[in-house]
């Protein structure tokens, strides 16, 4: 299903979800919310943990907005706009999710409730002093109720569309594993084998916010591992006997992380290894 993708097809794949699984989500955040007392929800530094694509389809985000009604507000500058905020126009999988640039200093009480509400926050100890500053001048007297845990445990309760996409994350990784027996090989240096490392699960439809893939070397496959070696000069040349680590650590379509490991070593041991 992922061979032979183009970087058409990759995109497509990242954004999988239907329009009704962020009503899902929506759903279980304002449930966590309601729960806590407040009406809506303000989730700080999103990207950390992945909330603004798991509510508002956007990864890099500065802050994500649960209204009390319709779709996630996403705000993606992080500054504050007397006005309305500077909207930005993108297709997104949900046409009730909006974007803006920063803070809309107009519709802030109607997105986070009247002065003296009680409001939701995810990750408190991630708001921006502007964003501090603009809740003191607009809204006084808010309360700001930490729900970093329940809204954490909440999301861990996963959809069947999350699970497809976990699987199809996990199926990126093991394809790119099968190829590291064609992309290691000696005479190769450590900077070409990283790249095609980072190309290849590109091409099979990852990245859109995180690719970790580490090559760490180990020393030779006959001697205990070096540490000195673990991260060569990116010039250096593998060798026989050279025995290495591939750690892949990133997202696949719809945004999950997963990871996978494996030990290659290049030629056959000696006789005293064997």
């Amino acid at each position: 299903e992922l061979k032979h993708c183009t970087m058409v097809h990759r995109y497509e794949q990242v954004r999988v979800y239907t329009p009704q699984e962020f009503e899902r989500r929506w759903a279980v955040a304002r449930e966590v919310s309601a729960k806590a007392g407040c009406s809506a929800l303000l989730v700080c530094g999103p990207s950390a943990e992945g909330f603004d694509q798991y509510l508002a389809d956007v990864r890099g985000l500065s802050a994500v907005i649960l209204p009390v009604c319709g779709g996630a507000v996403g705000i993606s500058r992080g500054r504050f706009d007397r006005g309305d905020g500077n909207p930005e126009i993108r297709e997104l999988t949900h046409p009730d999710i909006r974007i803006m640039r920063d803070y809309p200093g107009d519709a802030l009480a109607e997105l986070l409730g009247p002065a003296g509400s009680r409001i939701a926050v995810a990750y408190p100890g991630a708001m921006s002093a502007i964003l501090r500053d603009v809740l003191d001048e607009l809204l006084p007297g808010t309360e700001l109720v930490d729900v970093t845990l329940q809204l954490t445990v909440a999301r861990a309760a996963k959809s069947e569309e999350d699970l497809r996409c976990i699987d199809l994350a996990n199926r990126v990784h093991e394809q790119a594993m099968l190829a590291m027996p064609q992309v290691i090989r000696i005479g190769r240096t450590f900077r070409d084998v990283s790249n095609d490392i980072a190309d290849l699960l590109c091409s099979l439809g990852s990245g859109n916010a995180l690719i970790h893939a580490f090559l760490i070397c180990v020393g030779q496959m006959d001697e205990p591992a070096d540490m000195r070696a673990f991260f060569p000069a990116p010039g250096r040349v593998f060798e026989p006997g050279d025995r290495m680590q591939v750690l892949m650590e990133t997202n696949g379509p719809g945004g999950h992380v997963t990871a996978i490991g494996r030990f290659f070593c290049l030629g056959q041991p000696t006789a005293g290894w064997q």
